[in-house]
């Protein structure tokens, strides 16, 4: 017998709202890094960057004290990419080696695109364990030797295949090349523009036409009261309506033709490609 209501209409059960598609989560940035003075410089700056943008980026130095490897693991495997800042104390950390490893795993299996950043060491440095940044892997070798081989093993094993990947440099055949920290937020931008839910804002703020129209028009205020009577017997024209107002709105249109110029060819974006070894140009030594 059907199952009834208290008067005496047959139940129903209430219908389950239909669910919508679930929103995708937006792609992780993991990024590997060591030492205090890369975290109060570079590191500090993309933190800002990636907030601005809305970029999900997990940073492990502030979460180590704790936290099992196998956790930071998880970490890696959750993201889909990961910046990975080469500096000269990088290979003296067991931990930013286990990390390497993982990502250097997870790049050969096709689940993580990687960046790597040359921060005061070269490509050449990192593919073949030299200078400064071999040292330091050199003195961790020694710790390890011994007791983990099977480690030392791995992680010389996966710093020639990341270092091979074309990265960023502040140098470039001995130049200096843009500034690292924008090519850093330039590139994960790229990337993170390719993913399902990963597409960021651009980094830079856009001006209004009212912006320029005001910051023109006390422009042209300054020149009449202050700049006219300095460099000018003859300043009449600049007590004008035809300056005061003139000048402003003259800025305002080739303000509104430039920015339409710049939406109907936009500048092409630098993209990072895979397997190509970077340029091995020495850095200067830090100020």
């Amino acid at each position: 017998m059907a199952a009834s209501s208290s008067h005496g209409e047959p139940s129903r059960s209430n219908p389950e709202p239909s669910k919508g598609p679930r929103p995708v989560r937006r792609p992780q940035v993991f990024v590997s890094f060591r030492g205090v003075d890369v975290r109060e410089t570079l590191v500090k700056y993309l933190l800002g960057a990636f907030k601005y943008q809305g970029v999900n980026v997990f940073i492990d130095a502030n979460e180590r004290a704790g936290m099992k490897l196998q956790n930071l693991f998880k970490r890696i495997e959750q993201s889909k990419l990961a910046v990975v800042i080469f500096s000269k104390r990088y290979a003296d950390s067991d931990w930013c080696m286990e990390e390497l490893a993982k990502i250097d795993e997870l790049e050969k299996q096709g689940k993580l695109r990687v960046i790597p950043v040359f921060y005061y060491v070269t490509p050449s440095d990192v593919k073949n364990i030299q200078g400064e940044f071999g040292e330091g892997f050199g003195r961790l070798k020694k710790e390890f030797a011994d007791k983990e081989p099977e480690k030392v093993l791995r992680w010389e094993a996966s710093l020639k295949p990341i270092a091979e990947i074309k990265g960023l440099c502040a140098y470039y055949n001995g130049k200096i090349g843009p500034p690292l920290d924008r090519q850093i937020v330039n590139a994960v931008q790229v990337w993170l523009n390719e993913m399902p839910g990963g597409k960021v804002k651009p980094r830079e703020t856009k001006t209004t036409t009212g912006e320029v129209v005001f910051w023109a028009f006390l422009a042209a205020v300054l020149c009449r009261l202050v700049v006219s009577p300095l460099f000018f017997n003859d300043a009449n024209f600049f007590k004008t309506r035809v300056w005061l107002f003139g000048f402003p709105t003259a800025v305002a249109i080739y303000f509104c033709i430039m920015n339409a110029r710049h939406k109907k060819n936009p500048p092409p974006s630098p993209k990072p490609t895979p397997s190509i070894t970077g340029p091995a140009s020495a850095p200067p030594p830090p100020s």
